[in-house]
């Protein structure tokens, strides 16, 4: 007796694994935008605060918050 596995059926377990592999790309890619966002946000809260107490800092901060910001919206406008 022959099982459905003996039969080739014409690459779509190729283009299943395909798909597999662009969705954990798009998983993965998910993660570094949320971890870039996190980031963003945290180094930007740090900022306002150390804006109190040494305003070179947190300029400096929040420089550094504007580029994390800028990565991460590039990544969702040329849909990395």
């Amino acid at each position: 007796m022959t099982t459905p596995h003996d039969y080739p059926d014409n690459g779509s377990r190729f283009s299943r694994e395909g798909e597999r592999r662009k969705e954990k790309l798009r998983h993965t890619i998910a993660i570094i935008r949320n971890v870039l966002n996190l980031l963003f946000i945290l180094v930007a809260v740090a900022g306002m605060v150390c804006y109190f107490y040494n305003r070179e800092m947190s300029t400096m901060l929040i420089c550094v918050a504007i580029v994390l910001k800028f990565a991460e919206s590039a990544m969702r406008i040329l849909r990395i």
